[in-house]
């Protein structure tokens, strides 16, 4: 359990600063992979933001006219004055509430697993003393009752 506590926290600590470069990625190829188009429409739609890093990527780096998905208008395309102020996809991708969120579930999952993992050692430990000092009472009660034949049966220890 610890194991998989462990890995889940890991991954989401590895992923979720991926989602800006893959959204840079997926933004280059606007307009020639189904999968990248939609996935950026999404985002800026969903995240209220445009192109990379403001609207002017569109211009700059793709030299295409800015989709409605900058503006809410699904089918059309937008002007600049439609977008208004939009921050740009990475800077709103990075600095979201669902990233903090993640670091925060992830950070907490670490400290828990850490947590159990020194308990559960802790719990050897003490079992572990506890049976050595079982082990010695019953060596002595077993000497006192039977004198010094118990030297045979329980070696001293060095």
């Amino acid at each position: 359990m610890l194991i998989v506590q462990s890995a889940v926290a890991i991954y989401m600590l590895v992923l979720v600063p991926r989602a800006a470069t893959d959204f840079k990625e997926a933004f280059k190829n606007y307009g020639y992979r189904c999968e990248d188009t939609k996935f950026v429409d999404d985002i800026q739609d969903r995240s209220y933001c445009c192109g990379i890093y403001s609207y002017h990527d569109y211009q700059e780096i793709l030299d295409i006219l800015i989709p409605g998905s900058c503006c809410n208008n699904s089918w059309g395309v937008c002007t600049a004055e439609d977008v208004g102020f939009r921050p740009g996809c990475a800077f709103r991708l990075n600095t979201s509430r669902l990233i903090h969120q993640v670091y925060l579930m992830s950070i907490f999952i670490l400290t828990v697993t850490v947590t159990v993992l020194i308990g559960f050692l802790f719990t050897l430990y003490l079992t572990n003393s506890i049976k050595e000092k079982n082990a010695v009472k019953r060596q002595e009660t077993y000497t006192l009752l039977h004198g010094n034949n118990a030297n045979k049966i329980f070696p001293a220890s060095s």
